[in-house]
């Protein structure tokens, strides 16, 4: 179970779960909350966050991935900053139809979105 939220605060610190990072991607916070067994998540810095659900299998995600959420800044200041060619940020999600799992997703007035594979985590 995942949570990946793009807010203009930090999300996360309130969801008890295992695994809880935040990244600042300027004016934004990143906040990826997973629950260590069958998500995951990877990244930050400088470079693009991703969080991911795969099956528990060997091999795991390169065999059978589930659900993924990514961000990439690209040097832009956050998604008030769409209209600027080449510097919006990209936010990226995929679930395949054999997981059988849903993502909820949720899009703020301010630009904020929160998406989870659980409706409890929104």
């Amino acid at each position: 179970m995942f949570l990946f939220s793009i807010s203009r605060r930090d999300s996360g610190r309130r969801i008890n779960l295992p695994d809880v990072r935040e990244f600042a991607a300027g004016d934004w916070v990143v906040s990826v909350v997973t629950d260590g067994w069958l998500s995951s998540a990877v990244g930050g810095g400088s470079g693009p966050v991703a969080v991911r659900e795969c099956a528990p299998l060997e091999g795991g995600c390169d065999r059978l991935l589930l659900a993924e959420a990514r961000f990439e800044a690209r040097g832009a200041r956050g998604p008030a900053s769409v209209g600027s060619a080449g510097a919006a940020p990209v936010v990226e999600l995929r679930k395949t139809l054999i997981s059988g799992r849903q993502v909820y997703y949720h899009l703020g007035a301010d630009g904020s979105l929160a998406c989870a594979t659980h409706v409890r985590l929104l």
